[in-house]
């Protein structure tokens, strides 16, 4: 005899998504990740496109921050889920840029070129600081090699890379509302108009030291990002005062933010 009882409906087990492979369309159906058909796209169909939109495919599922760039110009043609993640765009909003956007402003030309030309010959690893897309800084550790096809020709530039401190650093709100020009017995003493020209003198580490101070980072932070001791952070700024002819470290802060805000 049949029972009138309503049957009890399934347990539903515990909910996973994989954000990684595949998104879904407003129909419900799935489809393959929509930067990687933007990678095909963008190749259109040049010799071995195919390759790269198979290594991409595999990217998808990897947690470290993924780039593909073309060798010529090193552009943009893939982002991986984890690399929207860390850096806060969508990938429809960068491909076709160049890397250059998710470095601080001031960073060294020399070790931009470095990378490079060690990125095109067997690859390069080491620290750097990028931005995010809200402005906030945070160390990466970037390992880069060549993508080459079976005649060795370079089709592609590959980058890995992962956030090497627990979180970005909200910069400006630290210390911004305290950056006034000095005053030194009622008058306002304010930096010496030449300093700029002393920019040139600085090492590459100085100048992300006074790029920083420019955010509103302070020691501790620029220590963490750096990964210095916080003793290495203060002889940074003590080399900045003298190289710039500066008088106190509150005339080496009001300098170093106006430096970064009219850039």
């Amino acid at each position: 005899m049949a029972s009138n009882k309503p049957a009890k409906k399934a347990k539903k087990g515990p909910k996973t998504t994989n954000r990684s492979a595949f998104k879904h369309g407003g129909n419900g159906a799935v489809s393959p990740a929509a930067r990687v058909l933007k990678l095909r796209q963008l190749l259109g169909g040049a010799n071995h496109s195919e390759y790269l939109v198979q290594l991409a495919l595999g990217y998808e599922l990897v947690n470290d921050a993924v780039t593909i760039t073309e060798p010529e110009h090193n552009r943009l043609v893939y982002v991986n889920p984890a690399w929207e993640e860390l850096y806060g765009f969508e990938a429809s909003e960068v491909l076709g840029r160049t890397v250059t956007f998710m470095n601080l402003k001031g960073i060294s030309a020399k070790l931009l070129e470095s990378i490079a030309a060690k990125t095109n010959r067997d690859g390069w690893e080491g620290s750097l600081l990028n931005q995010n897309k809200a402005g906030d800084v945070f160390s990466i550790r970037l390992r880069t090699m060549p993508l080459k096809n079976e005649r060795g020709d370079i089709i592609g530039l590959l980058g890995v890379s992962h956030q090497t401190e627990g979180r970005a650093v909200e910069v400006g709100k630290s210390r911004r509302l305290s950056l006034r020009v000095p005053n030194t017995n009622g008058h306002a003493r304010k930096p010496r108009r030449d300093w700029k020209a002393s920019l040139a003198e600085l090492t590459p580490r100085e100048l992300e030291v006074f790029t920083l101070l420019g955010k509103g980072l302070d020691t501790k932070q620029i220590g963490e990002l750096l990964e210095m001791s916080l003793f290495t952070v203060q002889t940074h700024r003590n080399h900045l005062k003298v190289k710039l002819k500066l008088g106190s470290v509150t005339e080496l802060n009001y300098v170093s933010y106006q430096w970064v805000s009219h850039r």
